[in-house]
């Protein structure tokens, strides 16, 4: 799970980078108070929140089934290459 949350914190930095590119390029009269920034940034998460969260759970259950798959090969080349696990010929779909 901790690549979990670096992804999460990873997608948070993003989305912060790009409000603050946003509003660098917006405001043409001086820079904001650290208040009024992190009231924003509040803002944005909460706005923000409801469309990353799913996707943030996506690519959780994306990694695990990819972890699970490379087990799978992990486990199952070995055998099919010293033909522990034989191969027919109407298995064998590379001929077709």
């Amino acid at each position: 799970m901790g690549t979990d949350g670096t992804l999460e914190n990873r997608l948070w930095e993003s989305a912060d980078q790009f409000r603050a590119k946003l509003e660098k390029g917006g405001s043409k009269g001086g820079g904001t108070g650290t208040t009024r920034s992190a009231a924003r940034a509040w803002m944005t998460r909460r706005r923000i929140t409801p469309t990353v969260a799913p996707m943030i759970r996506v690519s959780q259950v994306l990694q695990r089934q990819i972890q699970n798959l490379r087990w799978t090969r992990v486990l199952l080349l070995p055998r099919l290459l010293s033909g522990q696990i034989p191969l027919t010929a109407k298995e064998n779909y590379a001929n077709i």
